[in-house]
Order: structure tokens, then C-alpha cells, then sequence
């Protein structure tokens, strides 16, 4: 719970919070059409608002699972591992970078982690021991997940090839098999969403390269520079699970060390493999495999030789490049300041002002702050002055670039124009937006003033500026 509100809400967690507060009518029908992805976490952020919409507030709801995947994986790796790899895997999922910060997001990323958490520990005792009970549990905390983010379904594949590992004897056909049809039979609305929507919304996700793969494992080793070592300590551990298979052949001895490396590299090669076709390697898509990496890096460090030159140096390496990237995150990692510009454009608006956001969707953080802080009062008493009139878009987001008949009215109508740029993207259609409502602007009020803020720059055309 430390530090929630202290960082601005992005783009994309004033996004969750609108689309949240819809009426019941509109928010089914725009998870229907857009966002059945993460389907799961704004239905439960939609039971929270009542709580308060406030950033420290908001985000907590994503810190319950955060916190409960701890024990989950405690419970994970001591089923397959014993009690101190259980230990150590829930003292490196809670100082990771990767885990605190996205616990801290108004996003269902550490939901979905939860979900596939809990879902690969359910498998694993459905493989050993099965009971209608833990058959249940497994069915429902599957479709959780992948109802919480659709990269969770990976995981699911993983645990399916994993038993590729388990002798055929040993495998309860009957209770997997009715799982699987069961987890299929509930996902057929995700599958038929997929199948009619096209892939306009990660039209932003650029083709991979061994960059974007890096920052995939950076992401799941956590934040500081610890991925050298998560990666040595995860090869320490496939090393163990080569010499078992040497050894025995296919047996549980080898299944457990392969649920967690599968659980780890599918859902990666998956994402590198549609990317051929449609990019779709995305760091926080891919932290459903974060578990997996940190239950790795325990067996590795619980597989080094004893005493201070083996666990106990190599555990405090780990914790101490951990902290670091934790101390990297409060500190050093800056969001978009929609906050700071929210109140900069209502503190600099004057009467006959306009205001354009381009893209159009940026609008969303500036409407959810602009709400809050004309509620407060300026040092002085006086209220806050409005930014202007915001001139594009309209509430309704329906509008994909501005009116260039818009743009020629407005020095008719408005003595100054700011023109608010965030997530331009580096397409062609973009740049000629940007650049056109430039030379427009320019030609009727002269060139701009600039104010940046953290990922956000505000433009300001006009006469006595």
C-alpha cells in the first residue's frame, strides 16, 4: 500500500476508471464490442468504485491479488519443491519490481497473475491427487484468468503440454480431460469475441527484436539488473530437471521442473510466433509467466552448493538487486503527469481559450482530474477557472482526427488554442495530423509556446500569450 496515490494515474488507468463508471447498458455493450480482455477486472473495479475513485484507492483493488499470489506460490513451489523453495519463491515474488509495480496499476495484470497462479497450483495437485473439489477449483480459476487477461490462456497451454512429461499411467485421463472440455465450453465467448474483432487496439505493438524480448525478461525478473541472475539461477534449475530426465525418463521427478519452465518459455515463444503475423509481444501482456521465472530462480538458488559462498551469497545478491529496482520504481519511474497537466491547464485557462487532445482518447486522464480538482480550491479560496473550451473531441470520442473546417473557425471564435499531445505514435497518419493542426494553427496565431510534461506536451497558440 505504499506510495498508491502518489504517482498519476496513465492513460490507460483513467481508462479503466471511465469505462468503469458507465451505466450498466453502455459498459456491457463496450466489453462486448472492445474490451472483453480484462473483462473480469473492470466488472470487479465497477463493485469497488463505491469505495472512492481516488489513485490510492483505485489501485488497491489490484493490490489484494498482488499480495495473495504470494502464498499461493509458497503453496506451488513447496507441492513441487518442498518447504524452502516455497519460502524463497515467496520472498523473491514479494520484493520484485515487476510484481509491486503493476500491483500499484489501475489494470488487471496482477489479477490475471493471481488467477494463473492459482490455476497452475490447482493443476498441479489435480495431476497428483484429484477430487471433485480441487477439479472445480481448477475449471474456475482457468476461465478467471483468461477472463482477466487473454495471455493467461497460455499458461493453460502450458499446463496441457506439460504432461507430456508424466508417464500415461499416471496421468487422470478422466478428470483432466473433462477439465479441458469444461475450460473450453466457458471460454467460447472469448473465443467468438476474437473471432469477429479485428486487432486495431495493439495496432501501437511494434514488430519484436531481441530489445522487446529483453525487456520481457527484464519485466519478469523485476526492475533493477537482476535478470543476469534470474536467468544463471533458472539454468542452474533446468540443468537439475536435464539430469532427471537423463535419469528417470518421463516421471514426476522430471513433470516438475517442466510445468514451471513451460509455464515460463510457451507463453514467450507463443507471443514471438503471432508477432510474425500480428506484433503482440508485450511486457505486462507477458507477466503471466512472472511466477514461473521467480519459482525458477528459487529452485536454482536452492539447487547452489550450501553456506555463504553458495544459497546464502546468492540469495542476498538476488535481495539486494530487488531492493534496488524497487527503491528504481518509487523513484525514478515517472508516469504520464496527467495530474500536473490537468492542473496546469486549469490553473493557466482564461475565458476564450480552446483546447484540443490529439489522439482524441487522451482526453479521458484530463476529464477524470479535471472532475477532482475543480472540487478543491486555489490557495486563495478562489475555485479553479476552467481550461477552456474543450473543442476536440466531444464527449463522445467519436471524432478520429479534427475537423479541418473546425480548425479554420477557430480564430474567429477563440483568442488562444493549446493543443495537448500524448501517445502520438510514430505512424505516418499521425505525424501529418500533428503537422497539419501545426501549420493551421501557426499560420493563424503564430508559433507555439511549449510546456512539457512527463510523457504529455501542451501547445500554446495564440494572441497575448
Amino acid at each position: 500500500m505504499l506510495l498508491l496515490g502518489h504517482k498519476s494515474f496513465w492513460l490507460d488507468e483513467a481508462f479503466s476508471v471511465e469505462l468503469a463508471r458507465q451505466a450498466w447498458p453502455e459498459f456491457r455493450r463496450v466489453l462486448a464490442e472492445r474490451e472483453a480482455n480484462s473483462a473480469l477486472y473492470f466488472l470487479l473495479l465497477r463493485l469497488w468504485l463505491p469505495l472512492g475513485d481516488g489513485e490510492a484507492t483505485v489501485r488497491a483493488l489490484s493490490v489484494i491479488p498482488a499480495v495473495a499470489t504470494i502464498p499461493v506460490l509458497y503453496a506451488l513451489g513447496r507441492q513441487l519443491f518442498g518447504v524452502r523453495v516455497g519460502l524463497l519463491a515467496a520472498l523473491l515474488l514479494a520484493v520484485n519490481g515487476s510484481h509491486i509495480r503493476y500491483a500499484q496499476e489501475a489494470r488487471g495484470y496482477s489479477l490475471a497473475v493471481f488467477l494463473a497462479t492459482l490455476a497452475t497450483l490447482l493443476f498441479a495437485r489435480l495431476v497428483r491427487r484429484p477430487s471433485s473439489g480441487v477439479w472445480l477449483g481448477y475449471v474456475l480459476s482457468a476461465v478467471l484468468a483468461v477472463y482477466s487477461h487473454f495471455f493467461a490462456g497460455l499458461v493453460l497451454i502450458a499446463h496441457a503440454a506439460s504432461l507430456a512429461f508424466l508417464p500415461r499411467q499416471d496421468l487422470p485421463r478422466r478428470s483432466l480431460l473433462g477439465a479441458g472440455a469444461s475450460v473450453g465450453v466457458l471460454l467460447l465467448p472469448l473465443g467468438m469475441f476474437l473471432a469477429r474483432t479485428d486487432a486495431g487496439q495493439i495496432a501501437w505493438v511494434k514488430p519484436p527484436s531481441g530489445w522487446e524480448v529483453l525487456q520481457v525478461l527484464w519485466a519478469l525478473a523485476g526492475i533493477g539488473s537482476e535478470v543476469a541472475v534470474y536467468l544463471v539461477l533458472a539454468g542452474v534449475a533446468l540443468g537439475a530437471g536435464a539430469a532427471a530426465w537423463r535419469a528417470r525418463g518421463r516421471s514426476f521427478e522430471v513433470w516438475r521442473y517442466a510445468l514451471p519452465a513451460l509455464w515460463l518459455v510457451l507463453p514467450l515463444i507463443a507471443a514471438l510466433a503471432v508477432s510474425v503475423a500480428k506484433p503482440v509481444l508485450v511486457d505486462r501482456y507477458l507477466l503471466v509467466s512472472l511466477p514461473a521465472f521467480v519459482l525458477l530462480a528459487a529452485v536454482g538458488l536452492e539447487r547452489l552448493p550450501a553456506g555463504w559462498a553458495g544459497r546464502r551469497l546468492g540469495l542476498a545478491g538476488v535481495l539486494v538487486l530487488a531492493v534496488s529496482g524497487v527503491l528504481l520504481y518509487h523513484v525514478a519511474f515517472k508516469k504520464e503527469d496527467w495530474r500536473g497537466t490537468t492542473g496546469f491547464l486549469l490553473a493557466e485557462g482564461r475565458p476564450g481559450d480552446a483546447v484540443i487532445f490529439y489522439p482524441p482518447y487522451v482526453r479521458r486522464p484530463f476529464d477524470y482530474y479535471a472532475a477532482r480538482l475543480v472540487e478543491h480550491r486555489a490557495p486563495g479560496g478562489e475555485t479553479r477557472r476552467s481550461a477552456g473550451d474543450v473543442v476536440f473531441p466531444s464527449e463522445s470520442y467519436a471524432e478520429l482526427v479534427p475537423d479541418s473546417a473546425l480548425v479554420a473557425g477557430l480564430p474567429e471564435r477563440y483568442s488562444r488554442v493549446r493543443v495537448v499531445l500524448s501517445h502520438v505514435g510514430s505512424s505516418g497518419s499521425d505525424r501529418d495530423v500533428v503537422g497539419r493542426l501545426d501549420a493551421d494553427l501557426t499560420r493563424a496565431f503564430g508559433p507555439p509556446d511549449t510546456t512539457r510534461f512527463q510523457e504529455i506536451k501542451v501547445l500554446l497558440y495564440g494572441r497575448g500569450q
